[in-house]
């Protein structure tokens, strides 16, 4: 997890605000750390100058909170900002394109696009399989399917208005929309289905649990989701023989699930089917999985967060 994740998670964790950095005087957008030269507010819309980006006030809470991600996006990534024919918000560059539904998500591109979260992977020759456990709204699923080098991307999402959103962002992206197998289940140990609370805004911070239980916590619009969860030894056998000849990346963020997904493929002895995990770990420190990592062959690089009780597992396949 790097220190910005780190420094995010924390004042969402916590329900704190950055302080005003900015002279508030005659600025109503100091409170964002926005500078008064840096928009217009036209009547009930308002002018991003560096983004070039005029947007109704009303729908632009993604961009006020997480400013300085779409900006470094803008500079850094190559992102354009725009309002689409049904006045939705979309960031594009060169090769994808997202459509936002608020301010997480910026932050989240940031995190794979310009921080490089999903970055070490060993030089091959071979192309790319992806196997996304926790696939969101599809960030990291169409970051890796925008690669030249990667063939085949199988993604699993089990909260279904979270799934919605993934293939509307799928869709979005048709000429690469082929390589993706995108699936509306969540991962474990075995079959089961269960029901769970779910918040829009919360959506990248759920699993098996559901809502986090952070003390001051209240979530916004809560219903009542039915989870459908699939053994994680079994769907990737299916996969096996599809990615046979790939080099395999899997990516695990499940809010806590990503100990039995491990479990289940250690004990059908398939944990050495990708050549490169990414983990990110909840609650309870990964000294399970870290071993069971390290007696299938992996080098791994593990981090902590211990304030936040997470960190991230760097698993790559040694060649020994």
């Amino acid at each position: 997890m790097t220190t910005n994740t780190f420094i995010h998670n924390f004042f969402r964790l916590f329900g704190v605000k950055f302080g005003k950095t900015v002279s508030s005087f005659g600025n109503k957008l100091a409170i964002y750390n926005i500078k008064k030269n840096e928009f217009n507010i036209r009547g009930d819309k308002i002018f991003f100058k560096e983004l070039n980006l005029e947007m109704p006030f009303a729908k632009a809470n993604p961009i006020l909170e997480r400013y300085h991600n779409a900006l470094l996006l803008s500079k850094k990534g190559n992102f354009t900002f725009f309002i689409n024919a049904n006045g939705e918000l979309v960031a594009k560059n060169e090769k994808v394109q997202f459509r936002i539904n608020d301010e997480e998500e910026l932050f989240i591109l940031s995190e794979v696009f310009l921080e490089g979260a999903y970055n070490l992977i060993s030089s091959t020759q071979k192309k790319i399989a992806l196997i996304d456990v926790g696939m969101n709204v599809g960030i990291t699923t169409l970051f890796f399917a925008s690669k030249d080098n990667v063939e085949k991307v199988f993604s699993f999402e089990p909260f279904q208005p979270t799934f919605s959103m993934a293939l509307q962002n799928i869709n979005l992206n048709k000429e690469i929309a082929a390589k993706i197998n995108p699936n509306n289940f969540g991962l474990a140990k075995e079959d089961a289905d269960i029901n769970v609370s779910y918040s829009p805004k919360e959506k990248g911070r759920m699993g098996t649990k559901g809502l986090p239980k952070s003390e001051g916590y209240i979530a916004a619009n809560v219903s009542n989701q039915l989870m459908h969860l699939k053994c994680t030894s079994k769907e990737f056998l299916k996969i096996k023989d599809q990615v046979k000849d790939n080099f395999v990346v899997c990516k695990i963020d499940t809010e806590g699930a990503e100990y039995e997904i491990i479990d289940s493929l250690y004990n059908a002895n398939i944990l050495s089917i990708p050549d490169v995990y990414f983990i990110e770990w909840h609650e309870i420190k990964p000294v399970d999985i870290v071993a069971k990592l390290k007696s299938a062959n992996y080098q791994v690089i593990e981090t902590t967060i211990s304030l936040l009780h997470s960190g991230m597992i760097y698993a790559i396949k040694s060649n020994n």
